[in-house]
């Protein structure tokens, strides 16, 4: 069964839902106080899929995927009848691209 966090891009207004349970893990040598990495699973082959977040300022470079990785199992833990949620992020976000 799938489960998403939908992030609001602030700049556009658009939602971005993300399916929780095709992560793979972070990117740590993107990471920086203004932005983070998702790795997921390949859809097609062998190449993975990733998608960057970046987002205002953070006072380290892990504080917004800490608050993700957070909201992330307390969605996976919760009512599996319950598939999507909306958490609002401690730092707005500003862009959600695929790289």
């Amino acid at each position: 069964m799938k489960k998403y966090l939908t992030l609001t891009n602030g700049a556009s207004g658009q939602k971005f839902p993300i399916d929780l349970t095709q992560i793979l893990g972070f990117e740590d040598s993107t990471a920086s106080t203004t932005q983070m990495t998702i790795i997921f699973r390949p859809i097609i082959g062998n190449e993975d899929l990733r998608l960057r977040i970046s987002h205002d300022a953070a006072p380290n470079a892990y504080a917004f995927q800490n608050w993700f990785v957070g909201e992330m199992e307390r969605i996976l833990a919760g009512n599996w009848r319950e598939v999507e949620d909306a958490p609002a992020p401690p730092y707005a976000v500003t862009a959600i691209f695929i790289v």
